[in-house]
């Protein structure tokens, strides 16, 4: 980045806003791309540091986004922006002045956006011409708005791309990533792959909307013995997730995926176990009570298998729980079943 080009432009602060909007959206990774943006109005105000905060679930702000390589973490800062939040809305922007680890004087901006509540705090701002600065910050609370609707936009956007839209679950391309990024690190993985019973029928004799009841219900149980990762509270913006270790993927119509860190083959089969008894009490809203059960068959990394080779072997289990299914219940297994 040109530093030197931005600085040129001071006078301009409307060049400086444009600059700052575009430069939030030149990363794959937004939280990357926000960071960057404050960097400019760090140069732009000849500051230490800017540092955007959020006010979290539990009603306390925490540090959001920073310029780069911030090395304090102003905790002082939180503390203040908790203990006097409600003075603090009722301006457009306030100064504080502070003398402790090296602040002088603060700077918070509130930008309220949607029902999300974002604070910018400029640290040590020497700017002098209240006008000047004043003109500055109006311009940074409109663009920062318009930043933060971008991320909006960006986090729909991965939503969509690795969601399925059904069940809530990972989708067949997060599946992908997921193995690829495994393949990479040749950790230890669980795999087990899982085909519900009969949902080709139950789709034929009773439509497919009961059939993605079947499917959607499914997908509750599996979440609910395996929740997968859960999106930060700030991941619109940031897309960075918390993973369990047992990530799961509706990868076909009636296919799903368990791919676990740190579970054993043992602790997995234990868990399915449960997930199956839940499945055969699954009720469709419908008259009759067909059957509906899941088949699965699991594979443990034990050596450096690759996830091909992982995914092989717990399909041809599932075949084999399939085939044991059927004879169970007295029936052919390629024909028709209700």
């Amino acid at each position: 980045m040109n530093l030197q080009k931005y600085i040129s432009q001071q006078d301009n602060p409307y060049y400086f806003a444009y600059h700052m909007v575009i430069s939030s959206m030149q990363h794959n990774n937004v939280y990357n791309g926000i960071s960057k943006s404050l960097l400019l109005a760090k140069v732009y105000l000849q500051c230490d540091d800017i540092i955007l905060y959020k006010l979290n679930e539990e009603n306390h702000y925490e540090q959001f986004n920073s310029t780069p390589y911030l090395i304090n973490n102003y905790e002082q800062i939180i503390d203040l922006l908790n203990a006097r939040d409600n003075e603090i809305r009722e301006h457009k922007w306030l100064d504080f002045e502070v003398s402790e680890r090296n602040i002088h004087r603060l700077t918070i901006l509130p930008i309220d956006f949607k029902d999300y509540n974002y604070r910018i705090v400029i640290i040590n701002n020497k700017i002098t011409d209240l006008d000047k600065n004043e003109k500055f910050l109006h311009i940074i609370n409109k663009s920062f708005k318009v930043i933060l609707d971008q991320m909006e936009t960006y986090h729909q956007m991965i939503k969509l791309s690795n969601q399925d839209g059904l069940t809530g679950l990972d989708n067949r391309m997060s599946y992908i990533a997921k193995i690829d990024e495994l393949d990479q690190v040749k950790q230890h993985v669980t795999f087990v792959y899982l085909d519900l019973f009969c949902l080709k029928n139950i789709n034929d004799m009773y439509g497919h909307q009961i059939g993605d009841l079947y499917i959607a219900k499914t997908a509750d149980i599996l979440k609910n013995y395996f929740p997968n990762y859960t999106f930060k509270s700030d991941a619109y913006a940031t897309s960075q997730i918390i993973e369990t270790g047992d990530n799961v993927y509706r990868i076909g119509g009636d296919e799903f995926v368990i791919l676990s860190i740190n579970k054993t083959t043992e602790q997995i089969e234990e868990i399915i176990m449960d997930v199956v008894n839940d499945v055969k009490k699954i009720g469709l809203d419908i008259k009759d009570n067909p059957i509906t059960s899941i088949n699965y068959g699991i594979s443990e990394r034990c050596n450096l298998e690759t996830m091909s080779e992982l995914y092989k072997l717990a399909d041809e289990k599932l075949s084999i729980d399939k085939t044991k299914t059927y004879q169970s219940l007295g029936i052919e297994r390629r024909k028709m079943y209700i």
